[in-house]
């Protein structure tokens, strides 16, 4: 008898059990199906990854079952995908072609590009943004263009966030209705006065939570990869052939002649732009260049003998003649009286400053004229 009791006890426990498992998942469901009247259904790519999350109708529900049943991940999962590749080349314009037209191919597109030189080589930075479900197969194809050196993926569930943006949604949806509602039966000023105020938060917290939901939605379904491609001369691991002397001495040659027309069309350039500048600095130069070459054959006469006197140094000498000549005269005048027929003093001297100083060896008519007094 207690043998039957406890059979039939384990048996409601089992009924009971069961009831709430699938009280829980109809409970799920209504959750996750919300306002919309359609349910979630999460979509696997060609290697096993929910690439997309995307609204199936129930005419639909049974297509989305057969695909996410032998997936280990669960339905309704709201997964954003990102990658950072680091890649390498030899031909660059070629690998930047055509990792445009895989973007294309996918059905993405290039969000950023930027191409920048650092000396000979050039390397590219672009963001590419292609549908989750091309997400694996845009890598693998990648790794044919370019040479792959690093690879970096992620995959962020944001389920909860998303399902509970959703939710806080829908009530803010359901407050707006109802507080319009309670405005149209509205009595008093300051009743329409709060209840206006109360519309406006309730649109902007509406306004706020549907921009979220839809920059979700936008990383969701197109996954983001950060790609950098560099352009070398070897790519890495590949053996490099020795290079023989003959090869490195044409090499240079080619750059020295590539840097000698380059740095000429420069120059040519450069003095296009500034050639009035040019033209004084020429002129000063060339100024600089006689005043030296006058001093030093000066110099060279000076010490030859044959430079002849500046006029500076003819006024020095007839200044002296002049000086010495007043000298005398006075001298004169002390030693004895002048005659009156002898000219004055005033008049020697006035006849030494007319005649200029020839030379250190011959005399003045001036001079000899006071030589007479004594």
């Amino acid at each position: 008898m207690k043998r039957s009791y406890l059979c039939w006890i384990s048996l409601l426990l089992v009924v009971l059990m069961l009831a709430g498992c699938s009280a829980g998942k109809s409970g799920n469901a209504a959750y996750y199906a919300n306002n919309s009247g359609a349910s979630y259904a999460a979509r696997e790519d060609a290697v096993g990854y929910v690439a997309e999350t995307e609204y199936y109708s129930s005419d639909n529900q049974a297509e989305v079952t057969n695909k996410t049943s032998n997936s280990n991940i669960p339905q309704n999962v709201k997964i954003i995908y990102t990658a950072n590749v680091e890649m390498e080349t030899t031909a660059y314009d070629e690998a930047f072609a055509a990792l445009k037209q895989l973007t294309e191919d996918m059905g993405g597109y290039m969000e950023n590009v930027s191409t920048n030189q650092s000396g000979y080589y050039r390397y590219a930075t672009m963001t590419v943004r292609v549908p989750a479900e091309s997400f694996r197969a845009f890598l693998d194809a990648s790794g044919n263009v370019a040479q792959v050196l690093s690879s970096r993926e992620n995959a962020k569930d944001v389920s909860e966030y998303y399902y509970d943006t959703e939710n806080r949604l829908a009530t803010e949806k359901t407050k707006l209705a109802r507080l319009q509602e309670l405005l149209r039966k509205a009595d008093t000023m300051s009743d329409i006065i709060e209840l206006e105020n109360a519309i406006a938060d309730t649109e902007y917290s509406i306004d706020d939570l549907s921009g979220t939901l839809r920059h979700y939605d936008s990383l969701i379904s197109f996954s983001t990869i950060d790609i950098r491609l560099n352009e070398v001369a070897v790519l890495r691991g590949q053996e490099v052939p020795p290079v023989t002397f003959g090869e490195r001495l044409q090499k240079a040659w080619n750059t020295g002649c590539e840097n000698a027309v380059t740095g000429l069309q420069d120059f040519v350039i450069g003095f296009s732009e500034h050639w009035l500048g040019w033209l004084i600095f020429i002129a000063v130069i060339i100024v600089i260049i006689l005043m030296i070459r006058r001093s030093i054959r000066r110099r060279q006469m000076r010490l030859n003998g044959t430079l002849p006197k500046s006029r500076r140094e003819l006024r020095k000498e007839a200044k002296a003649a002049k000086r010495n000549a007043k000298n005398a005269a006075k001298q004169a005048a002390k030693v004895s009286p002048v005659k009156e027929s002898t000219p004055s003093v005033q008049q020697t001297v006035e006849t030494v400053t007319e005649q200029p100083a020839e030379s250190g060896s011959k005399e003045s008519s001036s001079e000899k004229d006071s030589n007479d007094l004594f």
